[in-house]
């Protein structure tokens, strides 16, 4: 493992392997999901101190997408855990994102807010 670690692998082949020997009770893989939460978060608390310092007292909405979230309830509780304890205004929703689905949500967005309105017309 610290081989291929150490090489040029996908991680992603990787996590199945590592999500198998946590759940076996492995100290080692169940270290790595606790970091992989932690870093994570580490992320979006950075994300949401730069982009939310000026919002007040403002609900943040945060949904979480990708394998590593569906896949790990370990690194999903721990992500949850820190990210709530950078910034009590974090509103973290329920359940997974598909990740296209929210791109479709953005361009909606963009698209309406770009499109004229029915009185301009």
């Amino acid at each position: 493992f610290l081989h291929a670690a150490n090489s040029r692998v996908d991680f992603a082949v990787l996590f199945p392997g590592i999500v198998s020997a946590a759940e076996r009770a492995d100290a080692l893989a169940e270290h790595i999901l606790t970091q992989a939460g932690e870093e994570l978060a580490g992320l979006a608390g950075i994300a949401i101190r730069r982009l939310f310092a000026q919002e007040g007292a403002r609900a943040i909405p945060l949904a979480v997408a990708g394998g590593v979230f569906q896949h790990s309830q370990r690194v999903r509780e721990i992500f949850y855990d820190r990210v709530r304890s950078f910034d009590s205004r974090v509103d973290l929703k329920p359940g997974i994102v598909e990740p296209v689905m929210g791109a479709l949500e953005m361009a909606r967005r963009c698209t309406t807010a770009k499109s004229p309105s029915a009185k301009d017309a």
